[in-house]
């Protein structure tokens, strides 16, 4: 698949020159109409990721391999069904079989609440790496009303002999790109975001079928095996919730100082949140990047700078 010479690596690299050159990284000198409706609302775009994010999918067949985790998705399936026919309430639907693309679904604890609450600070976006037709599958079952996310929904994927040919990078490109400055990401993986990943908030990924932590290499039991999930009131989502609370809060208010005249540029605002984290912390890497690295470059060094570390190779 990663051949150089193959047409589906060709076509992955394609798709993500178009992505990346889509949307150029330019100032905006003026302020489109959708920005000054957004902030007259006091609202702000924010973009999320489906997968490992709001929630966890796998292909049936895949999960056919193991009797063990297809008879516990099963009855786990089961008990969703009759807890939401019971309640009469269709939203009490956490899992979901979808046999005409092979899927079985699962949703992110607390993930409609958290959407519900995001919809009220935010304009919501949805960007996957899946195919367009995915993406409205998963809208569907996150919010089959359209009452929260009522933005752009892009599938950046394509199903070409049934491989999903995805492009390497995501870009806030169409009505986004003059929204830019004001827009929030939400995703769990760093690296497809590259252009904007001052406006990103990664989130830790939500692996609930054993698939999924074999996907990244991860050894030990899934969610799934154990019988277990995250917690709705103290999760990943909740978490991000508070954050998300507390950055709305702050872009407004530096709106507010300048006479709602001049909006701050929400990588900035975001940046000032992550730099208190570690606050007053300095780490050495001590032999832990190779000799012939500059450590400054290194990935952990810089992150650890993000979030307000101060950093050495040596102790003083």
């Amino acid at each position: 698949f990663n051949n150089v010479n193959s047409p589906h690596f060709k076509k992955r690299a394609a798709m993500s020159n178009a992505v990346s050159t889509s949307a150029p990284d330019e100032p905006i000198s003026k302020l489109s109409d959708a920005y000054l409706t957004l902030l007259k609302n006091r609202k702000l775009p924010l973009v999320l990721d489906l997968d490992h994010t709001l929630l966890n999918s796998v292909f049936v067949p895949e999960l056919r391999q193991s009797l063990y985790a297809l008879q516990n998705a099963m009855k786990l399936l089961d008990v969703d069904v009759a807890r939401a026919e019971k309640s009469s309430n269709a939203l009490q639907r956490n899992v979901f079989h979808l046999p005409h693309l092979e899927l079985l679904t699962k949703l992110r604890p607390g993930v409609r609440r958290f959407l519900e609450s995001a919809s009220q600070l935010f304009e919501l976006h949805v960007n996957t790496m899946g195919s367009p037709a995915y993406a409205v599958h998963m809208v569907n079952l996150l919010d089959p009303n359209r009452e929260w996310i009522k933005g752009t929904i892009k599938g950046l994927g394509e199903l070409e002999d049934g491989v999903l040919i995805a492009p390497t990078e995501k870009s806030l490109d169409g009505p986004l790109r003059e929204l830019k400055d004001a827009c929030l990401i939400f995703d769990d993986t760093a690296s497809v975001w590259a252009s904007h990943r001052k406006n990103l908030i990664t989130c830790e990924r939500y692996l609930f079928f054993p698939q999924a932590r074999k996907q990244f290499g991860l050894p030990g039991m899934s969610l799934l095996d154990v019988g277990q999930d995250e917690s709705e009131e103290e999760g990943m989502l909740a978490t991000a919730m508070r954050l998300m609370k507390s950055v709305h809060e702050h872009y407004f208010k530096c709106y507010l100082e300048s006479g709602n005249k001049t909006p701050p540029k929400i990588q900035d605002i975001l940046q000032q949140h992550r730099e208190r984290v570690l606050a007053g912390v300095r780490i050495v890497f001590s032999r832990v990047f190779p000799l012939d690295c500059d450590p400054k470059q290194h990935p952990l060094w810089i992150l650890a700078e993000d979030f307000g570390a101060e950093c050495s190779t040596k102790f003083d």
